[in-house]
């Protein structure tokens, strides 16, 4: 049986957010009955052992022993876990039947295909149109539309060229931090169509107390420091994903960033 990593963060604040987690997990499993998935939860409440919440037995629940951070708490999962390919996720996924089976099938056509993201068919940004229906996989970099940084799947070889996940973004910016270290080391991303997910969106991050803006305006620093301006980036980002993507994709690179602030 295929073994799979799976780290997943949660911030369980209350049952709302423990029933979200334990719906991820179980539809984790129930996705995929030929795929044995190893679920280690990193998780930030650093009072859970008092809350009385368990998962099933084979999920294994970490509390790390500093404050969240969104890379680093990826980093200590990628560091407990030792199988070819790891799942990177949020806690507010539901997968879909046979998800996983479908990005190996793309790794399996074209195995430099290294990084793989699920698509969420109603998320706003999968706008009519994005996905061509004659291709298995979309190559690119462009983040919430072929690298969905809430849920991804990398062969964990992957870190011996990028290195860990930057502990400097702690939460904002870490999708285009870590899409765009795979761009610069040349490792092939790709979103697959055929890999659905649901994405409920940012629901326990809506119950957390965060200083937004501040938080944003230093990451956006760091990460303009680190790549440069935003506005250069996203033009080559555009031109990067226009030449790896197959026909079918029309427009769509051009709307999604007049859409984004």
């Amino acid at each position: 049986m295929k073994e799979i990593d799976v780290v997943m963060l949660a911030y369980t604040l209350d049952e709302e957010v423990f029933a979200m987690t334990t719906a991820a997990i179980h539809s984790l499993r129930a996705s995929e009955p030929e795929i044995h998935f190893r679920v280690l939860v990193l998780e930030s409440n650093v009072k859970w052992p008092e809350m009385g919440w368990n998962y099933d037995a084979e999920t294994q629940v970490h509390i790390p022993d500093i404050p969240f951070n969104f890379n680093q708490f990826n980093n200590i999962g990628r560091e407990m876990t030792q199988a070819d390919w790891v799942v990177f996720s949020n806690n507010d996924v539901v997968f879909q039947p046979g998800w996983c089976s479908a990005l190996l099938k793309a790794n399996a056509e074209n195995p430099a295909l290294r990084s793989l993201c699920p698509v969420d068919p109603k998320a706003k940004y999968t706008l009519p149109g994005t996905f061509s229906p004659q291709v298995t996989y979309q190559i690119g970099y462009l983040v919430r539309v072929t690298f969905t940084g809430w849920c991804f799947m990398v062969q964990r070889s992957v870190f011996a060229e990028t290195g860990p996940f930057d502990p400097r973004f702690d939460y904002y910016f870490a999708d285009d931090d870590f899409a765009m270290s795979l761009r610069k080391h040349n490792i092939l991303n790709a979103a697959i169509p055929a890999a659905q997910v649901n994405h409920l969106g940012h629901i326990t991050s809506k119950k957390a107390e965060l200083n937004i803006s501040e938080k944003f305006l230093q990451a956006q620093k760091t990460y303009h420091a680190k790549w440069g301006s935003q506005r250069l980036i996203a033009w080559k980002t555009r031109l990067v994903d226009y030449f790896l993507r197959p026909l079918g994709m029309k427009g769509i690179i051009r709307k999604i960033y007049r859409a984004q602030p």
